[in-house]
């Protein structure tokens, strides 16, 4: 079945915010090296995909199970065209996926799953939901979205994402996309 137009152009946006969101942690990468900062993350070795067949295969490796069903991904793709896929890799190692979607009037972008590789010693622990932020807010900036929102989040991560500068606000989270 060919995919629609519409389709082909929210896909596309999609790579675009991956894309963009690759090039700022370069850009980064660049600054901490240029300001002497080396020892930290390698970031250099960070990039964004999709949610692909090599995503999903090295989520088996993942010491722990899983919270989400990341392996239907394929399938809502399908069923929402605006959606944002991610796969955050360090080298060759999955660090975390995010799955978000656009509202129907391209207002604000919700987070949907963000889930970080449960292994304490993977490279990027701690920084997932940074890194995965920096595509999303590259994403809701295309659309010319406002806000950012994770509806009913897990209790337990509130205060970490109201340090990153999501305001609670009636059972969601938001936050400016700037």
């Amino acid at each position: 079945m060919r995919r629609s137009y519409v389709q082909d152009r929210w896909r596309a946006l999609a790579t675009v915010a991956r894309a963009n969101a690759d090039r700022l942690v370069q850009q980064m990468h660049r600054q901490f090296i240029d300001g002497g900062f080396e020892g930290l993350t390698d970031y250099s070795r960070v990039r964004f995909d999709s949610i692909n067949k090599a995503a999903l295969e090295a989520l088996e490796m993942w010491r722990a199970e899983p919270h989400f069903d990341w392996w239907d991904s394929p399938d809502a793709l399908k069923r929402d065209p605006k959606c944002l896929d991610v796969s955050l890799w360090f080298g060759n190692q999955l660090c975390g996926l995010c799955f978000a979607t656009a509202s129907e009037g391209k207002t604000l972008v919700r987070i949907k799953l963000l889930e970080g590789n449960p292994d304490a010693e993977h490279p990027l622990k701690g920084q997932v939901t940074t890194l995965m932020l920096l595509a999303v807010n590259q994403f809701a900036k295309l659309l010319d979205a406002n806000v950012i929102v994770i509806d009913d989040p897990w209790e337990g991560a509130i205060p970490h994402y109201m340090d990153l500068g999501f305001d609670f606000n009636g059972g969601q989270l938001e936050m400016a996309v700037n």
